[in-house]
């Protein structure tokens, strides 16, 4: 017969061979000490055996199986509910922290960590006080943590750390959102689930973010935190924020890949020093195989400063994407080539404004002159062209092009190319592009220049061989490459869409009013009972965690199976007896309270994909709901589908569906808004409501591919699709005004200098011409046909003998006298038709030359403004023009193929050519309106009246806010809704 003692550390009552639980799981016994040899027998354990010999045993109502790690507040073991076999794990308050103080900041773990339910975050069921001892119940992950992964392999694969720490940063995330820094994060606190899923957890340092200034320290003084892994800020005891835990995330993802903390030292003090003062070593050193950028981005997330680290997950994750798993998306052709043309203008463009300034084409030049004083000005613009894709491609994987159309250039890890890499790629597009500079050197450099004066350059076969050896450089693109051009085969580098994280959206859901807690409340377990919700549910309270729940008296109980569900696409079932069952009750509200066909593609993917997910899981562990309906669909606030089993009280009749392909069609046909999915989806949401897919796993597969695609058409990319076109031809039309312009004072001052006495001849022919050409309705200054004899007189009387030589031989050029093609043109015919002036007729002509030419010039320098709107004019109009001509021929326009544009009519189907020429007319006709007034009044020459300005203006401005409409409105601007017609991606 067993006779009855005392614990000596906590004073519980035990029997004479027993060891008391409480304090075995708070450490209170020490593994070696001579209280554990007594109490478990001296030939039990020899002095100084491991505590885990001991398992397992009985404690509450858990049977403790092992130990699974000790922190700074307790230990965390792994446990089997006894009544209803759940493994859990139990983190027990250690004895030795047991004040009031330390029970507070441990409830205030369990209530924090509660508050996070996310996929990649460790659950809460609950907390209890066993024996004495507080103990909060959470999920077991049974893969262990990222520091025993660690140690089991090493230091860990690059794209295997990043996917590690990308789900992390979603717990973290979801952490923050709901008010909750960690300040803990560690590879000991990231653990792994069965299916390799990583989730955050140990919240025993978070604080809430309204109390940022909780201190970190035990009773004892004694650091709680993990210095190698916590930001400076943290260990001064500055005031924190959501840049603490980018810090923690940092350091965890250099441990990972380099299997090293990035601060070691022989104590804390050290370690704390060396954190507060010194850089960490560059991961590089450690491995070489860990692309540059993701060690700066490393790098960037441990920055002394806050501010100089990223400001948030959502930039975080977007830098770490390129270097996960994630296959990025290969660039469009039609936008590759749009990128590839901006960025060839803005690497030229510094260098053309150079030879404008300097009046001096450089290549020409040296194919022209062939000498080393030619040859080095045109190598060193070659150079510089060459220098802005080496830079900006190499250093940051894109120009301003490619940046502007979302693309990349990247090597296979994901990081940008590098300096060789881009020197190398953009070296073989050149010699390519650039093949027939080997035939022009073989010609001489007079016969190159007549060649290019004459035009005959276009003709001659190495024209085309150039034109050819550019078309090569795209002969290797096929889908099975990623489109890989011979540039990108040659330098192993690839031009991809930008990565970025799909954002799930959170639909508006009102904010719920929180119910009180009557005082006489009955309880039930550990909960509160607050009002019944008919059906034997009640609505419940959690006290120690601050959570609803929901309360199944009686009724069908869970199977085993359905009890250990852990995931999101299902509430959780917290704790139950024969007669009651607990379950987690969500936030948000049901799918069917939803106004039906309202939500966007972009929110009900991620719903599809969820309950998709859910329902393939649930079909392998056996959980399927007996029944599947709309009204079983629960949306939280954070915008993720939940399935429910049918039973709970929120729980909607309606008619169930016949399979779980059905069911998503019909989820998708109740939320979905049939405008918003966009064309590469509907492919997918046909087959569902078919049920084509062979097996419900190939479903899930096809929806969560469906996530990493355009959901909509951003602001950005449809600015993009109107403005960069014609801005980029703008900057062209600025580039040749200013070229003009500075060709024009340089040719008139060296006129100047040969004729000190006459007006510069550029100028008396273009008052010849434009007196001659030009309607002067809208001129305040007005010309006549004594002007334009005057002119003829003038330029016949002062330069037919000196001119005469240089215009009698085709392309003979005196560099002297700066004349262009088309004067030479004009001189020779006036010369032929103009007899030679008397004196007198030349003294009379150049009066009244002196007098009309200052008029005339100073109504030039008026009429520069209005020459830039007719340039700007002529490029909508061109613009214009060639979206009709496309619309006519192909049924689309060139923007929408090159950006992935599609456009709908009312019914979802795409839109026919006849619903495409009416939208063109809607979007073009205010403009085209205002042009035809102008133009109609130019070639009647009727004055411009004040009603005909109205007119314009109000055209005008209907047709910009139309274009603004469109861009802010990028689904449906003030056109598409009266064509009837949406934009969605392709």
């Amino acid at each position: 017969m067993n006779t009855r003692r005392i614990c000596p550390k906590c004073g519980t009552t035990l029997n004479d061979d027993a060891l008391c639980p409480a304090c075995l799981l708070s450490g209170a016994i020490p593994a070696d000490s001579e209280a554990t040899v007594k109490l478990t027998g001296a030939n039990a354990l020899a002095k100084g055996a491991a505590l885990p010999s001991m398992f397992p045993f009985d404690f509450g109502g858990y049977r403790v199986l092992g130990l699974l790690g000790r922190g700074g507040m307790g230990a965390v073991y792994e446990a089997e509910q006894i009544n209803t076999g759940r493994r859990v794990a139990l983190k027990v308050l250690g004895h030795g922290m047991d004040s009031e103080e330390m029970r507070k900041r441990f409830l205030r773990e369990g209530r924090l960590a509660a508050a996070v339910s996310h996929p990649n975050s460790i659950y809460i069921f609950g907390t209890e006080e066993i024996e004495g001892s507080p103990v909060i119940v959470m999920e077991i992950a049974g893969g262990g943590t990222l520091k025993d992964e660690l140690k089991r392999r090493g230091p860990l694969p690059v794209k295997d750390a990043v996917d590690a720490m990308l789900q992390i940063i979603a717990g973290l995330e979801a952490a923050h959102a709901g008010g909750v820094l960690h300040r803990d994060v560690k590879p000991a606190n990231c653990f792994i689930a069965p299916d390799g899923t990583a989730k955050v957890g140990d919240f025993g340092l978070s604080v809430s973010t309204l109390a940022r200034t909780d201190t970190q320290l035990t009773a004892s003084g004694m650091m709680l935190g993990t210095p190698s892994f916590a930001p400076p800020e943290q260990l001064r005891g500055d005031e924190l924020d959501v840049r603490a835990d980018i810090y923690s995330v940092g350091a965890t993802l250099y441990t990972l890949l380099t299997g090293k903390a990035p601060f070691e030292g022989e104590n804390a003090v050290r370690v704390v020093a060396a954190v507060l003062d010194k850089a960490p070593r560059p991961v590089t050193e450690f491995r070489k195989d860990v692309p540059k950028g993701l060690a700066e981005v490393i790098e960037r997330c441990m920055a002394k400063k806050r501010e100089a680290r990223l400001a948030g997950y959502a930039a975080l994750r977007d830098a770490l994407l390129p270097f996960s798993s994630a296959v990025p998306e290969p660039a469009p052709l039609g936008l590759r080539f749009l990128a590839g043309f901006v960025d060839d203008l803005i690497a030229d463009l510094p260098w053309l404004a150079l030879a404008a300034v300097l009046s001096v084409e450089f290549e020409n030049r040296f194919l022209s002159q062939r000498s080393l004083e030619t040859f080095l000005p045109w190598l060193g613009v070659w150079m510089g062209y060459q220098a802005y894709f080496v830079i900006t491609e190499g250093l940051w994987g894109a120009g301003i092009g490619k940046a502007l159309c979302g693309l990349r250039v990247i090597r296979p890890q994901g990081q940008a190319p590098g300096l060789w890499r881009a020197f190398l790629r953009v070296l073989t597009f050149d010699l390519f592009a650039m093949s027939t500079l080997l035939p022009l050197l073989l010609t001489s450099g007079a016969e190159y220049a007549e060649l290019i004066e004459t035009g005959g350059y276009f003709s001659k076969w190495w024209f085309w061989l150039n034109f050819a050896g550019w078309c090569c450089l795209f002969s290797t693109m096929r889908r099975s490459n990623g489109f890989a051009a011979v540039q990108d085969l040659l330098s192993g580098t690839r031009v991809v869409r930008r990565a970025k994280a799909a954002t799930r959206p959170k639909p508006e859901i009102a904010d719920e009013a929180l119910d009180e807690v009557p005082a006489d409340s009955e309880r039930i377990g550990p909960f509160v009972v607050v009002k019944p919700l008919g059906d034997g549910w009640l609505l419940g309270h959690d006290a120690a965690l601050r959570r609803r729940v929901w309360i199944q008296r009686g009724g069908t109980a869970p199977t085993e199976a359905r009890r250990e569900v852990a995931r999101a696409g299902r509430l959780r079932w917290l704790a139950g007896t024969a007669e009651w069952n607990a379950y987690a009750a969500p936030d948000g509200q049901l799918l069917s309270s939803f106004e039906p066909q309202t939500q966007p593609w972009a929110a009900v993917r991620f719903w599809l994909a969820d309950l998709a997910d859910e329902l393939s899981a649930a079909e392998k562990d056996g959980t399927l709901p007996a029944t599947l309906e709309v009204g079983n669909v629960w949306i939280t606030r954070e915008g993720r589908a939940v399935l429910l089993d049918g039973w709970e009280p929120p729980a909607q009749n309606a008619a169930p569906c016949a399979s779980a392909q059905s069911f998503l069609d019909a989820v998708t046909r109740h939320a979905l808004d049939p405008k918003t999915p966009p064309l590469h989806a509907r492919d997918t949401l046909k087959k569902l409501a078919a049920g084509a897919f062979e097996r419900l796993s190939f479903a899930a597969g096809n929806l969560h591919s469906l996530l990493g695609k355009p959901a909509a058409i951003s602001v950005r990319r449809r600015a993009a699709s109107l403005l960069l076109v014609p801005l980029m031809l703008l900057l062209g039309l600025v580039l040749v005004q200013f070229s003009l312009r500075v060709e024009g004072e340089r040719s008139d001052e060296k006129w100047h200098g040969l004729y000190p006495d006459l007006p510069p001849l550029s100028q008396v022919l273009h008052l010849w011409t434009v007196s001659e050409t030009d309607q002067p309705s809208l001129w305040a200054w007005r010309p006549n046909a004594a002007v334009v004899q005057a002119a003829q007189i003038h330029v016949a009387g002062h330069y037919r003998a000196s001119l005469a030589d240089l215009l009698s031989a085709p392309g003979h050029e005196n560099p002297e006298v700066p004349l262009s093609e088309d004067e030479r043109v004009i001189l020779r015919t006036l010369f032929a038709v103009q007899p030679e002036p008397t004196p007198e007729q030349l003294a009379s002509a150049d009066k009244l030359i002196q007098t009309e030419l200052p008029k005339f010039l100073e109504e030039e320098r008026r009429r520069f403004l209005t020459s830039w709107f007719d340039g700007l004019r002529n490029i909508l109009l061109a613009v214009a023009l060639v979206q009709l001509l496309s619309l006519l021929v192909v049924g689309i326009t060139p923007g929408q193929k090159v950006f992935g544009f599609a456009v709908l009519n009312k019914r979802g189907d795409r839109a026919g050519r006849l619903r495409m020429l009416g939208r063109w007319f809607l979007g073009w006709g205010p403009f085209l309106l205002a042009f035809v007034i102008i133009e109609m009044t130019k070639a009647f020459h009727t004055p411009f009246t004040t009603e005909k300005i109205v007119k314009v203006s109000a055209f005008l401005l209907v047709w910009l806010l139309g274009l603004i409409a469109a861009i802010i409105r990028p689904s449906q601007g003030l056109h598409d809704e009266q064509a009837k017609t949406w934009l969605v991606p392709r």
